[in-house]
């Protein structure tokens, strides 16, 4: 009965020890949890305001141009800017509104 105690007890404490000087690991992020890829302008400018960043919100065209054009693109914000950028390449003197409009055009044409 006292070898029993003996070996109960200094398993438990290799154990204890054991547990103590593990090393901790960063919780991984779950595969399984959404990532959110795009907010609507309005969330997102309030979002960046209580991290101290000055976002401006698109109004008027830009905002509609934005939607339909992120609707296309399923919500890929860097997609959609790669391909203002381009077209902003292609014609420097249009606007926001019209090169999202641009965008657009081209990416429904091509998807036919």
């Amino acid at each position: 009965m006292d070898t029993l105690l003996l070996i109960v007890g200094l398993s438990a404490l290799l154990l204890l020890v054991m547990l103590l000087t593990r090393t901790r690991e960063k919780p991984s992020r779950s595969r399984n949890t959404p990532k959110v890829r795009w907010l609507d302008p309005a969330v997102q400018a309030t979002f960046d305001r209580q991290a101290g960043r000055a976002v401006t919100v698109p109004k008027g065209k830009d905002a509609m141009w934005e939607r339909k054009v992120l609707s296309q693109l399923r919500g890929d914000r860097a997609a959609m800017e790669r391909l203002v950028a381009g077209q902003a390449k292609r014609f420097p003197r249009a606007g926001r509104s019209e090169l999202l409009e641009r965008v657009y055009d081209d990416y429904v044409r091509d998807q036919r």
